[in-house]
């Protein structure tokens, strides 16, 4: 696969740099401004609804799912167009596997096992994601896109953190080799049984990067300092957790180590 490879360099995320607004720019390929998704957290103030669309300690378990069933919670948030509905009004079309945005794709969705298996094996999940479009590619026709989106590598390079960048000890390196190169495997050969590996072209895109944390005034939110914000802040009945009852008109969040109020 890497014989013909372009690698891009110095590349730009959108802003901010976490995972939902990433995504969403992968999918529309407009920034959040445009999209509406700002922030894995954040607040509608035209609906009065607040959104923790990745999950935490104060979303329900339901609202988590919602992300990947049905419409898809963050789907239905997005304000413009996707590339998959781009695509369609020129007889083209897309599969997406296990994404969170899929507006005008045939999209496969994780059964709710696989949802469960992802809270305790983040790892087998990410199989049950290669699996999912393998089995779509049985006897049916070939779509001119084919998104999948492993969650897994995320969640455990958020978890273990890093050591710094594209070294061997570093969390992400070791999941690309000990189950994405795998998975890429069983894909390339899938393509190659089917005759049309060398029409095939693979890209591999990121939704944000990581750093290592560095612990002094300089570089870290001191939270003390972040309540004195709120409180000194113009808006009114400012509210910092996501899953509230009552009315509020604003909502500070802590979005993957960036500080906002919506």
């Amino acid at each position: 696969m890497f014989e013909k490879k372009v690698d891009v360099f110095h590349s730009s995320t959108c802003f901010p740099s976490m995972t939902f607004p990433g995504h969403a720019m992968l999918a529309t390929g407009v920034s959040s401004g445009k999209n509406g998704i700002v922030g894995n957290k954040f607040f509608d103030r035209k609906t009065g609804t607040p959104y923790a669309l990745s999950g935490g300690e104060t979303m329900e378990l339901s609202q988590a799912f919602s992300v990947y069933r049905g419409e898809g919670l963050a789907n239905s948030l997005l304000e413009t167009q996707t590339f998959y509905e781009q695509m369609s009004a020129s007889g083209h079309y897309g599969v997406v596997a296990n994404h969170m945005y899929f507006k005008g794709a045939e999209y496969l969705y994780p059964s709710m096992t696989e949802m469960l298996t992802f809270i305790i094996d983040v790892r087998a999940y990410d199989q049950s994601v290669t699996d999912s479009l393998l089995e779509r590619l049985d006897g049916v026709d070939i779509p001119d896109v084919m998104t999948l989106y492993y969650g897994g590598l995320d969640t455990e390079a958020h978890e273990l953190g890093m050591v710094g960048a594209m070294r061997p000890e570093n969390s992400q390196v070791q999941y690309l080799a000990e189950v994405l190169d795998g998975e890429m495997n069983l894909l390339r050969n899938r393509f190659e049984a089917l005759g049309i590996l060398d029409e095939v072209s693979f890209v591999l895109v990121s939704d944000h990067g990581m750093v290592d944390l560095i612990g002094d005034e300089a570089h870290a939110i001191n939270l003390d300092r972040v309540v004195n914000v709120i409180e000194s802040s113009p808006y009114e009945d400012v509210y910092n957790q996501i899953a509230f009852e009552g009315d509020f008109d604003s909502h500070a969040g802590l979005n993957g180590g960036g500080f906002f109020i919506t």
